[in-house]
């Protein structure tokens, strides 16, 4: 009798149980990495305010990114003119090989972004590998202003 019972409590317990949820942790620590990664700023172009944050997307294992430095930049005000909103990029203040582009918000990667919105652009920069451990990314806005901001490499496990 007591067989019977353990093998019904297994049955119910493991029954229903989903094998996603495993999944669901991944996802967790996958967002936990980026925000631990992600860095923000607030600046103004004449009365408008804006709040740029930038990702840093290496460091997320599920993504796979070994032959370039990738960031997802999220752009939000509530007025923006969605032409031309990054000029110019540096990493390392160098500027060769960098690109960027606009992506929708359907697109998976924009998943990784602390806040999401009606009112934000989401950008995906690529920029060539680089060696060292600090990272300064500097993006141009309307060809008015200059953001940096300072990322560090996670260190090797």
């Amino acid at each position: 009798m007591r067989y019977a019972l353990y093998m019904v409590f297994l049955l119910l317990f493991l029954g229903c149980s989903t094998k996603h949820k495993v999944g669901y942790f991944d996802t967790q620590k996958n967002q936990q990495q980026a925000i631990i990664n992600t860095k923000k700023a607030h600046f103004y172009i004449g009365k408008q305010k804006y709040l740029i944050s930038a990702t840093y997307l290496n460091p997320i294992k599920s993504l796979h990114v070994k032959d370039e430095e990738r960031f997802l930049i999220s752009i939000y005000s509530s007025n923006l003119n969605h032409k031309n909103i990054i000029t110019k990029a540096k990493l390392n203040n160098k500027k060769e090989r960098i690109t960027w582009k606009l992506i929708e918000t359907t697109d998976p990667l924009v998943s990784f972004s602390p806040i999401v919105s009606k009112w934000g652009d989401f950008y995906i920069l690529k920029a060539p590998k680089t060696k060292k451990e600090h990272l300064k990314l500097t993006l141009e806005i309307y060809k008015k202003r200059m953001v940096s901001l300072n990322f560090e490499k996670p260190l090797l496990k």
